[in-house]
């Protein structure tokens, strides 16, 4: 009974959706709108056309770049802060929580700014002589959609994986060191074993937001930087397509759900989702 409120909120802004869109993707498509009679046409042009695989493809690729640095730079930065103790450890926290605070849009923009052929990056190497000219391939290319995006999704991962490092038991690692294991010998045992679940839920979390985002790539992606998400939106939102955008929008479904299996298969192999 307690729980009848969440369950229902839950149906209405997540479940109830999602069928929503899942009926669309059956219907025949009309100008911003959708009607009988039913049709799997959409699916067909979803699964077949090259162009929406590559695009599939690149998603993909950028989502599991993205995950991979973010996680192991945001495990770097967890572990540092677990480490330290008192006002520096509060400064650290800080700072991390403030880089969350900071606006989307604004850090896509400064990396603009960075890697633009007039930005900070093209004139201190021209000005180092280091270069003749600026270098083009470092805005609009897969690259700046991932250093983009790893820079906004840094901060949450260490904060989720900081907090399973508190949640370890002091005692277990002064055991350990009693018993003759060396700090690598500890980590690897003990603390990165415990701390796997964290691992992957900050893996699975960035990967989602990574590959599915379409605002990052239209406006630092260029032609090599584009993903699936933008094509979804503009079915929806510009070509009136909602039958096909539906479809889509479930077939990356599909996909990202057989990689993140894949992921958590793999980390189930090598032992790092033990229960902690």
């Amino acid at each position: 009974m307690l729980s009848t409120p969440l369950a229902l909120l839950v149906g209405l802004l997540l479940l109830l959706p999602v069928c929503t869109f899942f009926a669309y993707s059956f219907l025949t498509p009309r100008a911003f709108h959708v009607s009988l009679p039913l049709t799997i046409r959409n699916y067909q042009i979803a699964f077949t056309e090259p162009v929406y695989w590559q695009l599939l493809i690149n998603s993909v690729r950028i989502g599991l770049s993205t995950a991979g640095i973010s996680t192991i730079l945001g495990y770097i930065l967890a572990y540092y802060i677990s480490t330290q103790e008192g006002h520096l450890r509060t400064a650290i926290l800080g700072l991390v929580v403030i880089s969350i605070l900071g606006g989307y849009l604004v850090r896509i923009y400064a990396w603009r700014i960075i890697l633009g052929a007039e930005g900070v990056l093209n004139s201190l190497l021209m000005a180092l002589r280091l270069i003749d000219h600026p270098l083009g391939f470092l805005l609009f290319s897969r690259a700046a959609v991932v250093v983009a995006l790893v820079n906004i999704f840094v901060p949450f991962t260490a904060l989720t994986i900081f907090a399973a490092l508190e949640n370890i038991g002091r005692d277990l690692v002064e055991a350990a060191r009693d018993l003759g294991a060396s700090p690598m010998r500890t980590f690897q045992t003990i603390i990165l074993p415990l701390t796997g679940r964290a691992v992957f839920t900050s893996f699975l979390f960035v990967f989602l937001l990574a590959a599915a985002d379409y605002i990052t790539p239209q406006l630092i992606g260029g032609a090599r930087g584009a993903m699936i998400g933008v094509v979804i939106y503009d079915q929806f939102i510009r070509l009136g397509n909602w039958s096909l955008g539906a479809a889509l929008s479930f077939q990356i479904v599909l996909v990202f759900g057989i990689v993140l299996f894949t992921v958590w298969l793999l980390l189930k192999a090598l032992g790092l989702l033990k229960a902690g």
